[in-house]
């Protein structure tokens, strides 16, 4: 009967054991995949405030180039209201010359009507 306690003492010792070493190796690998995870997380980590400051980054330019716009555009409709007043100028040059055109060949024409009387 001791003998028999003994055996069945030795054999949960041994299965204790057997259990302690399965939750040892399980202990080192999941240690492991611990240290690979923090790794990975830190690699994300640093990859994500990178890209946040390729964002600022990218914000800034964006702000830039909207401002060089707005300036772009403005000149464009201060040069369009100068194209516009220089239209209207030669529009009025063109016609002043038309009607000064008129009144030389008006004039002309009353010259040779007096030069005729005159004769």
């Amino acid at each position: 009967m001791y003998d028999q306690q003994l055996t069945k003492v030795r054999f949960k010792k041994q299965s204790y054991a057997i259990g302690m070493d399965k939750l040892s190796k399980e202990n080192i690998k999941l240690e492991k995949d611990k240290e690979i995870y923090a790794n990975q997380a830190t690699e994300a980590n640093a990859r994500y405030y990178q890209c946040l400051e390729q964002v600022k980054l990218k914000n800034n330019l964006i702000n830039k180039l909207q401002k060089k716009n707005l300036e772009a555009e403005a000149k464009l409709k201060l040069q369009f209201n100068l194209y516009e007043q220089v239209r209207s100028d030669r529009n009025l040059y063109s016609k002043n010359l038309l009607e000064a055109f008129s009144q030389i060949a008006e004039l002309k024409t009353n010259f040779k009507r007096m030069t005729g009387h005159i004769s």
